[in-house]
């Protein structure tokens, strides 16, 4: 950025017999430009710069009286911060996907203060995972894609900005779509028959009762979950296999009415009843 100071000011420069003084860049900067106007001086850096710079100004009383000084710029930052390791979308994303990426944001010139920053956002979706607090190599974060329901890709941007204390600022926007969802497929499976469990025993052991016998997934990377509602408090179900087991105390035959969900995680279940009847033959 453009910095303006007092030639005057800084010189120290008098005339003794009260002449009209004025100033002229005699040897310019080798960083960029010194400019008079009136008693002030400009100088503005070119793009990449940072340090020092000197320029030479004469200083006239309009009397062929002249005298040189020295004009010192310090603490100059035109070098812009850098991102690099930039992700890539590859175009698109799932919808409702979240995906880890990475990202180095550094600012060459080290003046890096709590006055500058570094952010990521979006316009469609959200981020996560990001510490906006410091600059630094492979920085993480996640974008989380929306669940696209509107029967169209949905366009996309991601910004990233780092911004330096200085003031010199680096963005770079990566564009992409959020595809349509894909209709979640529910598990299917055959009916529950009724099942009668017994022996000669006050305590009936229950043999294994498989309920995911046929059971199946169109979509095919769904996790099932299986839960059932009714048992008797001594028997209970696996929720990943479907197998229900168990020891139950008889002293009469009772008829449990049981209720086996299977739940594939996205909304989809299978839901079915059987009823279960314990004896005690003896």
């Amino acid at each position: 950025a453009a910095k303006t100071f007092s030639w005057m000011t800084l010189s120290a420069a008098t005339d003794v017999d009260g002449d009209t003084i004025t100033a002229g860049v005699q040897v310019q900067g080798t960083k960029w430009a010194f400019v008079i106007a009136g008693d002030n001086i400009t100088y503005t850096p070119a793009a990449g710069q940072a340090g020092s710079d000197i320029c030479t100004i004469r200083i006239a009383d309009g009397q062929w009286h002249t005298i040189d000084r020295t004009i010192t710029v310090n603490n100059i930052d035109t070098i812009a911060p850098t991102l690099t390791n930039l992700p890539n979308f590859w175009g698109s994303v799932a919808s409702g996907a979240t995906i880890p990426k990475t990202i180095s944001m550094q600012d060459n010139n080290a003046l890096f203060t709590g006055s500058s920053m570094v952010s990521i956002t979006t316009t469609y979706g959200s981020i996560t995972g990001f510490d906006s607090s410091d600059y630094g190599d492979n920085k993480p974060f996640n974008y989380v894609a929306p669940v696209n329901n509107t029967g169209e890709p949905q366009p996309a941007s991601i910004t990233y900005t780092i911004r330096d204390a200085a003031g010199n600022q680096t963005t770079f926007t990566d564009n992409f779509l959020v595809e349509v969802a894909v209709a979640n497929n529910a598990p299917t499976g055959p009916a529950l028959a009724d099942v009668s469990r017994g022996d000669n025993a006050w305590f009936v052991a229950i043999a294994p009762i498989n309920t995911s016998t046929g059971v199946t997934d169109a979509d095919g990377g769904d996790v099932l979950t299986y839960s059932a509602v009714g048992l008797p408090v001594e028997l209970s179900i696996d929720p990943s296999t479907g197998i229900i087991t168990g020891t139950i105390d008889v002293l009469w035959p009772t008829v449990y009415p049981v209720t086996v969900t299977v739940n594939d995680g996205n909304g989809g279940t299978l839901v079915r009843s059987f009823n279960l009847t314990v004896t005690n033959e003896g």
